[in-house]
């Protein structure tokens, strides 16, 4: 068993994927995780255990509990962990009342192996030859470097253009989303307990769900499928209590259901060990490689620089007669950019370009884990 879950991982910049090659060593797994971490609410049956579990990886996970994160040493710890915390769910049927406007959606639409569809490891998950150089030549100053081609860069690159400034340039080690933003699910939620996130997310959610669009011609793939998050005791439906009354002052929709109104939401649910679910009916899901892909073409129609396969090997920095230490030039392989500003959206990688230039980012990275699967009956392909 060792052995075979050591041959299904494969290595993506230093982190672990694990691919399951077929249905049996997915079911296997998925079993194991409710054995022994309880994982899935009870369910009738093996199938709906199937079901259940593979919805999870629609999910985030937030937890109050640091010693939660040991558990990511284990190879099932995704679901381990998705059994002790508040789960969110943004997959569900089809509407069965007013309030049901959350919809299904289908990872794998055609009934192929997921080897050669929905889990393309063959491309992008093991390690490739890059091109020789980088994809433009570098310019000898701007005024401002983005580094990191992911979701944070894009937004980053494309905000600075929208603000009037032309003479940036994104610096991408390798492609663009090819760090963690091509994997992950797309969620777009509204609700946090902070008024500046909530401000924040209702911006994002403009700009993907219909700037971007009407600027450049591109989709980004936003489906508003509606968001569930799970309260399996009373101090979290509380706190879902008092992020709808947020959600109210700022104008978004949101109610807090009893277990049975869930049910009737999402049929799909166990709901016997809820307290209550807090539902979100405005928040979707988006495509994450193809909104940076819409960003990054939006900020270079007006002007920016987007230059892929350029690694950076350092951070050039003086210190003015304040005494005060200042970004003077970024160093690549392939050249040198002199700039008096550096953004960091290296994501995985930001606490390692920030000791370039002598800052400390107090980031810690972990593993993550998804499960891909064949169409499952019962969740409506949309």
């Amino acid at each position: 068993m060792q052995a075979a879950l050591e041959r299904s991982v494969r290595k993506l910049d230093g982190v672990q994927h694990r691919i399951f090659r077929d249905e049996n060593s997915l079911v296997f797994g998925v079993r194991l995780a409710v054995l022994t971490f309880d994982v899935i609410r009870s369910a009738s049956s093996a199938s709906q255990c199937y079901s259940k579990r593979l919805l999870s990886h629609n999910s985030h996970v937030r937890t109050d509990n640091p010693d939660d994160l040991l558990q990511l040493s284990s190879p099932l710890w995704a679901m381990a962990f998705l059994g002790t915390a508040a789960w969110r769910v943004i997959a569900c049927r089809q509407p069965l009342s007013p309030l049901c406007r959350a919809t299904a959606r289908c990872y794998s639409s055609q009934s192929t192996h997921t080897t050669e569809k929905s889990v393309p490891y063959e491309k992008t998950l093991k390690q490739e030859d890059g091109l020789s150089g980088p994809t433009k030549p570098l310019p000898r100053s701007a005024d401002v470097v983005v580094i990191g081609g992911g979701s944070l860069g894009c937004q980053t690159l494309y905000h600075l253009c929208k603000l009037g400034m032309t003479n940036v340039v994104l610096l991408e080690r390798d492609r663009l989303t090819a760090g963690t933003t091509w994997h992950t699910a797309g969620l777009l939620w509204q609700l946090r307990p902070s008024d500046t996130e909530v401000e924040l997310l209702a911006h994002t959610r403009n700009v993907i769900s219909s700037e971007l669009e009407e600027e450049t011609g591109l989709e980004t793939g936003w489906i508003q499928n509606g968001g569930l998050f799970i309260a399996s005791n009373k101090q979290r439906l509380d706190e879902y209590k008092r992020l709808m009354s947020l959600g109210k002052a700022y104008g978004i929709e949101s109610y807090v259901l009893s277990p049975a109104e869930t049910k009737d939401l999402y049929p799909l649910m166990n709901v016997k060990d809820l307290y209550g679910t807090l539902y979100v009916p405005k928040d979707g899901t988006m495509d994450p490689a193809g909104t940076c892909t819409t960003l990054s073409r939006a900020a270079t129609a007006r002007g920016a620089t987007v230059i892929e396969n350029c690694p950076v090997t350092g951070i050039q920095v003086k210190v003015d007669d304040l005494g005060v230490k200042r970004v003077k030039a970024v160093e690549t392989a392939h050249g040198t950019i002199q700039t008096p500003c550096v953004v960091n959206c290296a994501g995985v990688w930001a606490t390692k370009l920030g000791k370039m230039a002598g800052v400390n980012v107090p980031l810690i990275a972990m593993h993550h884990a998804y499960v891909v699967t064949e169409r499952i009956e019962g969740i409506q392909c949309l």
